[in-house]
């Protein structure tokens, strides 16, 4: 297969658009050794991920690049938006660091104002130009080329080289290799600022997850142990280089967990986890599983719940036998109340006094009962044993549920006793005479005289 060429223009390379090189309005282009210089400069950075370097070497690079005797870099404040000096070489390297220009200030506020380039071979003249560095300093600066270092529209700082090297002067040529450097460093900077966060961020929670109290295992979506903290494995007893790439029940196979490990690490949402260990001394491991990096991988926290749960069993325990113990002198009084009240020759103090013995002994049934059923549904035995049953919802005169009643009269949860609107709590009404039967003569009545009536 033919693949034509384009024919060579005359003029050599540089009069080729596809491979020119940056040329000044009079023709000359940056000579090889700057190009070489940036080139390798820009490899170096984009190798580089430690911000002081990468600050260092640009400067270095924009000082060596412009043959200037030195350079400076200025990164912008945004709290306060002044210009700090960060990097700067020469013999008022040390001094200028840390200094501040405010907003506009000198030219480097000027260019930063404006994010523009700025050449300028005779700064005294230069109405823009502050003398307050140089007189803090006592350098003399005479001439100065700046260049805004912007990353997608972003200002970071400014990047300065400063006085030309053998008294000469600096030219078009120097601003354009000043600004491919700022564009290289740009990237660079942020890069390096990116990656110094992200470290930082790492080991703050690598600290944190170090210095957890609770045990904590990050694992994959295969359930492999990735990571695990000192307390972690302390609790299970394991070394974290060990158990790192096996699976918990590889790792910590004294342990029988619930649910099982598989599955836990199927599952999508948070799941409970209890681990026992039974060989041994006795040890509870109670926490929960879920995922973290967006599905990526899942975090395990757990605690050791042996001492919680121990207290938990000895609180149940001693329900459960003050409620026994209780229910053995409750039985003779609630027993015995209800048959002295039947006494007819009691008088009314001694009524009374029974009745309360009667009603708080009920009551007080009725409180052990609950702490009972307490310390039932507390208990790790409890099985519920679902059946089919039949419930009478509602009284069916007046739709309200029925009473339940005590045996002696008091209320509580054993007998049901129907609603007095139900048939089988109303009297009998005697059979009513025909209308011949009842013409001229009074109606039936009742105990008292008066005629009844029923709803």
């Amino acid at each position: 297969m033919f693949f034509p060429f384009r024919k060579k223009k005359p003029g050599g390379l540089n009069s080729d658009p596809v491979f020119s090189l940056p040329r000044l309005s009079g023709g000359e282009s940056p000579s090889p050794s700057a190009l070489e210089t940036l080139l390798e400069a820009s490899r170096a950075l984009s190798a580089e991920l430690d911000p002081a370097v990468v600050r260092t070497k640009v400067m270095e690079t924009a000082a060596r690049v412009t043959g200037a005797e030195a350079g400076s870099l200025l990164l912008l404040d945004e709290a306060t938006g002044e210009l700090v000096f960060d990097t700067a070489s020469g013999t008022a390297g040390e001094q200028v660091k840390s200094l501040r220009l405010k907003p506009g200030e000198g030219l480097s506020g000027w260019v930063a104002a404006r994010r523009e380039p700025l050449l300028v071979n005779d700064v005294a003249a230069d109405s823009r130009w502050s003398p307050r560095m140089d007189h803090r300093t006592e350098f003399a600066t005479r001439q100065l080329v700046a260049v805004p270092v912007l990353h997608q529209g972003r200002l970071l700082g400014v990047l300065e080289s400063i006085n030309k090297k053998s008294g000469g002067r600096f030219d078009e040529n120097d601003r354009r290799l000043m600004e491919l450097l700022a564009a290289e460093a740009g990237v660079a900077l942020e890069n390096a600022r990116l990656f110094a966060r992200l470290r930082a961020e790492k080991q703050t929670l690598s600290a944190l997850f170090a210095e957890m109290s609770d045990g904590a295992l990050v694992v994959d979506l295969r359930g492999r142990v990735e990571m695990v903290n000192v307390a972690g494995a302390r609790l299970l007893g394991i070394s974290p280089e060990a158990a790192t790439g096996k699976s918990l029940t590889e790792a910590a196979p004294a342990f029988a967990i619930a649910p099982p490990w598989d599955r836990a690490v199927a599952s999508p949402g948070p799941v409970p986890v209890e681990m026992v260990r039974a060989e041994g001394k006795k040890l509870i491991l109670e926490g929960r599983l879920d995922s973290v990096r967006g599905g990526g991988a899942h975090l395990f926290v757990f605690r050791d719940v042996t001492e919680s749960r121990r207290e938990d069993r000895i609180k149940r325990d001693f329900l459960s036998l003050i409620s026994h113990k209780l229910k053995t002198p409750l039985v003779s009084i609630t027993g015995f109340a209800p048959l002295l009240l039947q006494d007819k020759t009691l008088t009314e103090v001694q009524r009374r006094g029974l009745t309360a013995i009667r009603d708080q002994g009920h009551r007080l049934w009725q409180l052990v009962e609950r702490l009972l059923n307490f310390a039932t549904v507390e208990s790790d035995t409890l099985e519920l044993n679902p059946s089919g049953c039949r419930w009478r919802r509602s009284c069916c005169v007046c739709k309200r549920k029925p009473t339940r009643t005590w045996p002696g009269g008091a209320r509580g949860s054993f007998w049901p006793r129907p609603c007095r609107n139900s048939p089988r709590s109303r009297p009998t009404r005697p059979s009513s005479p025909t209308r011949k039967e009842t013409s001229g003569k009074t109606p039936p009545n009742s105990i008292t005289g008066r005629k009844r009536r029923f709803t």
